[in-house]
């Protein structure tokens, strides 16, 4: 199951599954609270992230999940760092997560 947000001066585009896309305003409460929702609310939250897509990797178990971020305050920072910032966001999360992949980008000027 994929699932992604990305802030726009709209407000929050979601998309749940491949092909739809719904909008959201911003302090709209996502359906379907799911650990997804949680992930991306953190980071939203932690790191101002401009983007963010989580991705069940496990099948919809929970156990895997792949997290894309897209923040300026990455702007300037190593990859190990940008990394530990996600994982310092998600330290009450990750400890029930078998296996977390994080890929991490700086928004485009």
């Amino acid at each position: 199951m994929a699932f992604a947000v990305s802030r726009t001066g709209r407000g929050l585009l979601f998309k749940k599954h491949l092909f739809s896309w719904r909008w959201f305003h911003v302090n709209t409460i996502l359906p379907y609270p799911t650990e997804e929702n949680k992930i991306v609310k953190i980071l939203q939250d932690n790191l101002s992230a401009s983007s963010v897509a989580v991705e069940d990797m496990s099948g919809g178990c929970g156990q895997a999940y792949s997290i894309t971020v897209e923040s300026e305050v990455f702007r300037g920072k190593r990859i190990i760092q940008q990394h530990q910032m996600v994982n310092n966001a998600l330290k009450d999360v990750i400890s029930s997560i078998h296996a977390v992949t994080i890929h991490t980008s700086v928004p485009s000027k």
